[in-house]
């Protein structure tokens, strides 16, 4: 599993300024910003990669709860903002169970909608996903 904050529809100055925000909330959090490969106007930071569900959820809260300010700063600076929370979900994490449940605890789900963040999980098959890539030589 991989979880990220992305930010939509912003530019570079905006994406610096909130960068700059969270910093100063949680050093180095956005140390490295990754530019979405599919739009120039979104940008992502990590949250986690544990691949246990609830240490993940825990990791996504406690950060939350401390970049919170920034991204309501944000959302007054540049109204037409969008946030997502995207975890990613890849086969590895899911193949060897009969059934994977992973769930968003209340306080998590409380803490996202007072950060105007949309919660979404991106779900990989990995054979799929290789066969996009050999497609595409």
């Amino acid at each position: 599993m991989h979880s990220v904050i992305r930010f939509l529809d912003i530019t570079q100055t905006q994406i610096d300024d909130i960068a700059k925000d969270i910093n100063q909330l949680l050093p180095g959090f956005c140390a490295e910003i990754k530019p979405c490969v599919r739009n120039a106007n979104q940008f992502s930071f990590d949250i986690s990669q544990k691949s246990d569900w609830q240490e993940h959820e825990k990791d996504i809260l406690n950060t939350l709860k401390v970049i919170k300010p920034a991204i309501i700063r944000a959302y007054k600076r540049s109204p037409s903002l969008e946030v997502h929370l995207d975890t990613a979900i890849h086969l590895i994490d899911y193949e060897s169970r009969f059934v994977t449940e992973v769930y968003w605890g209340m306080e998590l789900l409380a803490t996202l909608l007072k950060c105007k963040i949309i919660p979404m999980f991106s779900i990989y098959h990995i054979q799929y996903y290789d066969h996009i890539l050999d497609n595409k030589e």
